[in-house]
């Protein structure tokens, strides 16, 4: 029977850390590009809502938008699909490029 490889063995920590560098390297140079690499929105930046804890980075903002959607629902018993055009600009205005 093989076993996996262990995780904490010297050539698993270099593989690990040499993916870690090239992930790195490739965003820079996304950024770099011109490129945004993600969308992030903390629930606590939005006027009433500094106590809540929760943060949602996503590739794009259509998938962002359905974090915060289905957060809002969830968390705050709120009903998305009667956020005023306000509130989503409010929301829209609180989204980071990263």
């Amino acid at each position: 029977m093989r076993h996996p490889p262990d995780p904490t063995s010297k050539a698993a920590i270099e593989d690990s850390a040499l993916f870690f560098v090239d992930t790195a390297r490739a965003t820079v140079m996304a950024a770099q590009e011109g490129e945004a690499m993600a969308y992030s929105y903390c629930c606590k930046d939005y006027p009433g809502m500094e106590a809540c804890p929760a943060a949602f980075t996503a590739e794009t903002e259509a998938e962002l938008w359905k974090h915060i959607e289905l957060h809002g629902a969830t968390a705050h018993q709120e009903e998305p699909d009667k956020w005023s055009s306000e509130d989503r600009q409010q929301i829209k205005n609180l989204i980071h490029e990263m």
